[in-house]
């Protein structure tokens, strides 16, 4: 089995106003290790994506769009290696992970009903995407509990909401909670009322010598 090095990355979005609202998409880049520019129906929407960043919910046209995945600071989408088509719903939320062993072999892994903001104004709401390929399936425990179960590689848990606090968050393997990947301490009170996208991620481990 291969030997990774594992991350659980915290992305937040705050909310761009524009005039004209349809349907809102966050990008993430989680393929390794390429910036991308993004272009939605032909026009440029995010320059210069650096790997294991997010951008903020950008408000796109809603019905069948493509999705262009393109090197970093393109020209055009001539220059693009991956192409989706996704049909969006008007005022609808999502989130697109761009993933995969590499930029040009990346997918897009998209989730339906997400939201800059969170329920009421004293939570925050808290989603799971797991971006670690080839790293066996998740589970996201804190506090002894398992909010998302048995999440694999381009999945989601969905939004729920949790107290802006601090806690200790997990990632274990799938039903062990014994063997814990990672551990890291958030505090969320900064937080409150808005939601975040927990992300985990991983890549190979490279022998080094000292």
């Amino acid at each position: 089995m291969k030997k990774h090095l594992l991350t659980l990355s915290l992305l937040i979005g705050f909310q761009w106003l524009v005039a004209q609202q349809i349907a809102q998409m966050q990008f993430i880049n989680n393929a390794p290790d390429k910036a991308i520019d993004i272009y939605v129906n032909e026009q440029l929407v995010v320059n210069n994506l650096i790997f294991r960043q997010a951008t903020a919910y950008l408000f796109i046209p809603a019905g069948k769009i493509t999705v262009k995945i393109a090197p970093s600071n393109s020209r055009t989408t001539a220059e693009a290696y991956k192409t989706f088509t996704l049909n969006l719903a008007n005022l609808e939320g999502y989130i697109a992970m761009i993933g995969g062993e590499s930029a040009e072999q990346a997918d897009l892994f998209l989730y339906t009903g997400a939201s800059p903001f969170a329920v009421t104004r004293s939570t925050i709401g808290v989603a799971f995407a797991n971006g670690a390929l080839d790293v066996p399936n998740m589970d996201f425990v804190t506090l002894g509990f398992s909010l998302f179960n048995d999440i694999k590689f381009g999945e989601y848990g969905t939004f729920i909401s949790v107290p802006a606090i601090d806690f200790e968050l997990q990632l274990t393997a799938a039903n062990q909670p014994e063997v814990v990947y990672v551990s890291n301490k958030f505090n969320f009170s900064f937080w409150r009322g808005r939601s975040a996208l927990f992300l985990a991620q991983a890549m190979p481990m490279v022998a080094t010598q000292h």
